[in-house]
């Protein structure tokens, strides 16, 4: 009666060692593609007027459950764009609420002041979720008042510097 006891013991244990190692390849392969990466899309880019620094305007995109959004990030002139948040603005459209420019997300104006002072002034209704006042010793202000009558007020595509 225990050699029935101790194969049936064996034969689970043969199971768990066996089954453990081929859950974790499973996870592995499965798990990348069920969490999808946020890709960044530049919709234009506005250099400071020294030539030093750039604010870009883009549009990341995280799939079909997040609205559109804006995003803005102060570089220095010769950075990239990396596949990460804006950091000195980030604002979506609260679900159409908001002024769309061409990329979906609410519409936004830069401009530049001087070498270190940027205006960004984006759609009114426009759910914002990050408003940084300084990068990097580039001081920013905003405001709203972009709403879908202020065709000027989408970067066109010769917005780039």
């Amino acid at each position: 009666m225990n050699d029935g006891i101790f194969r049936k013991e064996a034969k689970f244990m043969v199971g768990l060692y066996v089954l453990i190692p081929a859950i974790g390849i499973m996870a592995a392969i499965i798990i990348p593609y069920l969490s999808k990466s946020c890709d960044n899309r530049i919709v234009s880019v506005h250099t400071s007027p020294d030539g030093a620094n750039k604010a870009v305007v883009f549009v990341r995109d995280c799939g079909a459950t997040t609205d559109f959004n804006t995003q803005v990030s102060i570089l220095p002139i010769k950075k990239e764009l990396s596949n990460e948040s804006g950091n000195a603005f980030i604002a979506d459209s609260d679900h159409g609420k908001a002024a769309a420019g061409q990329w979906g997300g609410p519409n936004i104006a830069v401009s530049w002041q001087d070498k270190d002072s940027i205006t960004l002034r984006y759609a009114n209704q426009s759910r914002v979720f990050k408003k940084e006042e300084n990068i990097a010793g580039v001081r920013i202000t905003y405001s709203e008042g972009i709403t879908s009558a202020n065709k000027e007020d989408a970067p066109g595509q010769n917005s780039a510097r």
